[in-house]
């Protein structure tokens, strides 16, 4: 058995550098009085969406075993991890700007971009495990910064 001494540090010191930024990151908050029932309210509900998302995504790799895709564990775990906190990441950023707005976030904007977030990218990555060409996943990613965009920045209206 090889073992990957990178990939060790890599995924250890992610984990430290990421306890250490949630850390540093609420005790800041609790300075500047920034833990209060929004923010609370903000974690809850992007936690509770990020589960809906591990879980279209269990059932998504699922489907693919069931098809004849074999995947490493590594890769399937990573890529579950990778959703996980992606989304929520994602809807805690969408949450908050929805709630510091004057103007509430428009809900056809926030599915129409998290469409284009989520269709090309599980798109090109069946695409790359069919193809075995790892950069195709790459093209995803214009598609999901526009689906961003949508989301986030709406026209203001007249």
């Amino acid at each position: 058995m090889d073992v990957s001494i990178g990939g060790l540090i890599g995924v250890y010191g992610g984990l430290a550098i990421g306890a250490l930024a949630w850390a540093f990151g609420r005790k800041k908050l609790k300075k500047e009085r920034g833990l209060d029932e929004m923010q609370t309210h903000i974690r809850e509900k992007s936690r509770s969406l990020a589960w809906f998302v591990t879980t279209a995504l269990i059932y998504f790799f699922l489907t693919l075993t069931m098809i004849g895709i074999d995947m490493s564990m590594s890769v399937v775990l990573s890529l579950l991890l990778l959703g996980h906190l992606g989304s929520w990441g994602i809807t805690a950023v969408i949450l908050s700007i929805n709630f510091t707005r004057e103007a509430p976030v428009k809900s056809q904007y926030i599915a129409g971009g998290i469409l284009l977030i989520c269709l090309p990218l599980t798109a090109f990555t069946l695409i790359t495990v069919a193809t075995q060409v790892w950069w195709y996943v790459l093209l995803g990613i214009p598609f999901a910064v526009a689906g961003l965009f949508i989301a986030l920045f709406q026209p203001k209206s007249a």
